[in-house]
Parts: C-alpha cells; sequence; structure tokens
C-alpha cells in the first residue's frame, strides 16, 4: 500500500513527489521520489537514480524534473538503511540484495510498471555505494522480465567494483579518508555517536572530498538532512 504526499513547501509546486510503498516479497518499505513527462509528452524511459553515501534520494531533487522534462519517467528510491525506507537490523545490505529490492520495486509498485510501452526500458545511474548497487541491478536484470521490465543502458562511477582489483587495492591500502566504512559496520554505535551532529558529519566529508566545494551552498546539508531520514 503506498502512500502520496509531497515534501516541498506548499508556496512551491513540487516538480516530483514523494512515496512510500511496502514491498512484502522483500520484506521492507521502499521509499522514493518520481517525476514523469507532461501528459503529452512521449514517454522514452525510465531512468532509476541510484544515490551514494551519505546522501539520500532528496540528492536527486534537482536531476528529477529535468529527465521528466526531457521525456523520461524518473525515479530515485532510498534503498535499504537509508533515508525513509526501511531500516532492517538484518546484517545482509549485500549490493545483490539491494538491487533486488530496486527490482522488486519497479516491477510491482503499479506507478512504475509500465509494460507495454518504453518506460519499461530501465536507464539506471548510480555513484558511490550507488554505482556498485547500478552494476549489481545492471548484471542481474539486463534481459526482460515477465513485466517487460529491461535495462537499456546503464552507467556508474565514483566506485571501484567488488571483486576487481582497483576495489582490493584500496581496500588493502587502508586510507584515514575511509576510516568511516569500518566505522559504519559496528551496529547501532555511529547512530548514537553521530546523532546531534548529522550536520557536522555530513560536513566533513564534503569539504574534503567535493570537486566543487562551492557547489554545496549553505543551508544544503541542512535541507538533505530534514529531507533524508537518515542512514542505517
Amino acid at each position: 500500500m503506498a502512500s502520496l504526499h509531497s515534501n516541498t513547501p506548499a508556496r512551491s509546486q513540487p516538480p516530483f513527489v514523494s512515496r512510500n510503498t511496502e514491498l512484502p516479497s522483500r520484506g521492507i518499505r521502499i521509499h522514493y521520489l518520481y517525476a514523469e513527462p507532461p501528459a503529452d509528452t512521449p514517454v522514452k524511459g525510465t531512468f532509476l537514480l541510484i544515490h551514494g553515501f551519505p546522501q539520500t534520494s532528496y540528492h536527486y531533487r534537482h536531476a528529477l524534473p529535468l529527465l521528466a522534462l526531457a521525456g523520461y519517467r524518473a525515479i530515485a528510491p532510498d534503498y535499504r538503511g537509508a533515508g525513509k525506507s526501511s531500516h532492517p537490523t538484518s546484517s545482509d545490505f549485500r549490493k545483490t540484495t539491494l538491487a533486488a529490492d530496486l527490482h522488486a520495486l519497479l516491477t510491482t509498485e503499479p506507478l512504475l510498471a509500465h509494460p507495454r510501452d518504453a518506460g519499461a526500458r530501465i536507464h539506471v545511474f548510480g555513484y558511490d555505494i550507488g554505482g556498485m548497487v547500478a552494476h549489481a541491478f545492471a548484471s542481474r536484470f539486463a534481459a526482460a522480465t515477465s513485466t517487460g521490465c529491461s535495462v537499456a543502458s546503464a552507467a556508474w562511477g565514483e566506485c571501484p567494483l567488488p571483486g576487481t582489483r582497483a576495489f582490493e587495492a584500496r581496500r588493502a591500502a587502508a586510507r584515514p579518508d575511509h576510516f568511516h566504512l569500518l566505522f559504519h559496520a559496528v551496529p547501532d554505535l555511529p547512530e548514537a555517536l553521530i546523532a546531534g551532529k548529522e550536520e557536522a558529519y555530513l560536513r566533513y566529508f564534503f569539504d574534503r572530498q567535493a570537486y566543487v566545494r562551492a557547489a554545496i551552498g549553505r543551508g544544503d546539508l541542512t535541507d538533505e538532512k530534514n529531507n533524508s531520514g537518515g542512514q542505517k
């Protein structure tokens, strides 16, 4: 059962909608942002936009309306453990598991399942952790399913893929700027330590790793925190 609401101020018409939908087959709830082309615009396909860490679906709020105006349905979900989606106590956060969640969303949520038009052609994009999920999605679900959903293209970046030499080399290097990977592997402790200090924690990453620091304006991190629902 999905709920539909806007998460933007009433003073401006939202260019996308925010939805929560239960996936009984996966045992979780997925939250996502969604935009679609104007009613008189032919649908070219669907973009699946997968966020990285420490972002959520809110990171794509500016891209969604642009893709919709270009004739694409655009969906940006919070994968399990992130944002307003379920934060299960299970330790299964494998990229293949997250990819299967998103595939179930696309093929069972009525708003997104369009087996008889070009919307069933999925263009997958992800970066960072989302890039790994995008690779898993494209690898496992490239062929058309019984719903007609198939991967038309896939792109990912800012992520060495698990199992590759680049990934193993980076993991072996134990770089200090990757401290958060081990930090967040400890159950519940990171959330307890970060609570109330989310903006300072996020600022640490963006101050050091943003390619264009000025692109992150005053209040952007506060908006992200207030609209995201957090990370698990």
